[in-house]
């Protein structure tokens, strides 16, 4: 579980680093409205992944207990793909007659909706028995975004067409991959009593991805209240970096496989560890990149620097509580031969856990929508809003974190791991208070990225050195697993 871990984490770092590049194309070649309308296209798109959990959510469970279920899946991911295309196409009539954005640039981008089915489907297979597989063609995504990407966006000047079609393009890719890697999964037969047991309990990944739907709201409702997309470039910037905390979860791709098999949660004990080990000190660096960040993907962003705060805290709650969830679903085996009747699966954590998703982000969009009101009223500019909505999310999603610690401690005994927390949140403020004061004092803010991006490497080495150093020395735990890791990169 570690390795997997581990690989996955690695590869999303690189990841990271060739994704940005891609967002460098993006941001430094489309103006604020053009990349506001990227990014409200992702959560369209995410709207309309609605459909993705009827087969998803019970295909993995179904594959981490080694069952041969993936054709069922690959085919029922298809068919729910065209019921997908027609939720968005209704999207974006109600979007482009409410606001001022272009229905046909939204209408293009459509045909990223059975990319995102397919793949998401191939992904939950990959990730339920060769949890790094997913990795590997995130991985290859990001890569061929780049050169495509450069001639379409950046050489031939397609704007947000061209963006669009990168997207589609690097998808066929990643998909192209999960099709070879998996193989030996395509020999298997499409099972229909299997798929009409998920059509009969849809109602649960329904409602278990109800809460996704929730929460993508939020860009639309800033959208139809405000008439204009400018604030949701800037949110999309923060999301930007503080997706750099939150891919740490990436660690834990093997905990809910290894739970389903084994029931053992010594393994979520060692998963807290093996995350707070990153999670905390990645936290940091975006507190303290945040604003060279911004100035790398765009100048014209560098005063939204207290919403990569906000939005970076967010991502570190969601990734504590990602594993409390997780263990507690993984642990449910209600579902098991589908004869359970419909009081027992209310009963049950694969139910509970996710009514305080619901009522957390209804709670949230709520809230955020009378913020909004409130603000357009008033005429308050975009980065006063925009604020206000940072700070509403971050205290929705500490909420939301505080009561899955209690749920856990009353449900499941495992042990927190206290006093490392402690140590890494020590080494990780020294580690920001030394980068964070070279920075001020000796950073100077080129205009021209190929001279400022150069700049941020030693400070970010820096950071990088003093952290993983300070903690191999003072905690055995990491100094055996970072020794582990050299034993294995020898090999």
């Amino acid at each position: 579980m570690t390795y997997s871990g581990l690989i996955s984490f690695l590869v999303t770092i690189i990841s990271i680093f060739t994704g940005l590049v891609f967002t460098l194309i993006v941001t430094r070649r489309l103006d604020q409205t053009h990349f506001a309308m990227w990014s409200l296209i992702g959560g369209i798109i995410a709207y309309s992944m609605a459909f993705s959990p009827i087969s998803n959510y019970w295909l993995g469970r179904h594959i981490a207990r080694g069952e041969k279920e993936s054709v069922t899946g690959i085919i029922s991911a298809i068919i729910f793909s065209i019921a997908a295309i027609g939720v968005y196409f209704i999207a974006t009539l109600i979007l482009s007659n409410s606001s001022d954005v272009d229905f046909k640039i939204l209408l293009f981008a459509i045909l990223l909706v059975p990319f995102s089915y397919i793949v998401r489907c191939f992904l939950t297979i990959v990730s339920s028995y060769k949890p790094q597989g997913a990795s590997y063609s995130t991985l290859i995504f990001e890569i061929t975004k780049i050169p495509i990407g450069f001639l379409l966006v950046y050489i031939l000047d397609l704007g947000i067409i061209g963006a669009i079609t990168t997207a589609a393009i690097s998808h066929l890719a990643q998909l192209i991959f999960c099709v070879v890697y998996s193989k030996e999964r395509l020999k298997e037969q499409f099972h229909r009593d299997v798929f009409k047991n998920w059509l009969k309990l849809s109602w649960l990944p329904f409602f278990a991805a109800l809460h996704d739907r929730i929460i993508n709201l939020d860009s639309t409702i800033y959208t139809l209240i405000m008439g204009s997309v400018t604030g949701v470039a800037f949110i999309g910037i923060a999301k930007t970096i503080g997706n750099l905390v939150s891919n740490t979860s990436s660690i834990s791709v093997g905990l809910a496989p290894k739970l389903l098999a084994t029931q053992d949660i010594q393994h979520t004990e060692l998963m807290i560890d093996r995350i707070l080990l990153f999670a905390i000190p990645t936290l940091g660096f975006t507190i303290v990149f945040a604003r060279p960040s911004l100035w790398v993907l765009n100048p014209i962003y560098v005063d939204a620097v207290n919403i990569v705060y906000l939005w970076s805290i967010s991502h570190f709650t969601w990734v504590i509580y990602g594993i409390f969830t997780s263990t507690m679903e993984s642990l449910e085996r209600v579902d098991i031969g589908f004869k359970a009747k419909t009081k027992e699966y209310l009963r049950s954590r694969l139910f509970t856990v996710r009514i305080v998703f619901v009522v957390g982000y209804s709670a949230y969009i709520v809230i955020l929508t009378l913020v909004f009101m409130v603000l357009s009223k008033f005429e308050s500019d975009t980065l006063e809003t925009i604020f206000w909505w940072g700070v509403i999310y971050a205290i929705s999603n500490i909420s939301i974190l505080i009561v899955f610690s209690i749920m856990t401690a009353r449900q499941i005994s495992f042990k927190f791991p206290v006093r490392k927390t402690v140590k890494y949140t020590i080494v990780t403020l020294f580690s920001c208070s030394i980068t964070y004061f070279l920075i001020s004092k000796y950073l100077e803010y080129e205009e021209s990225i190929f001279e400022f991006g150069p700049n941020l490497i030693p400070y970010m080495l820096l950071f990088g050195g003093l952290y993983f150093g300070l903690v191999m020395l003072w905690d055995n735990d990491s100094r055996k697993l970072f020794q582990q890791i050299f034993q294995e990169l020898k090999k």
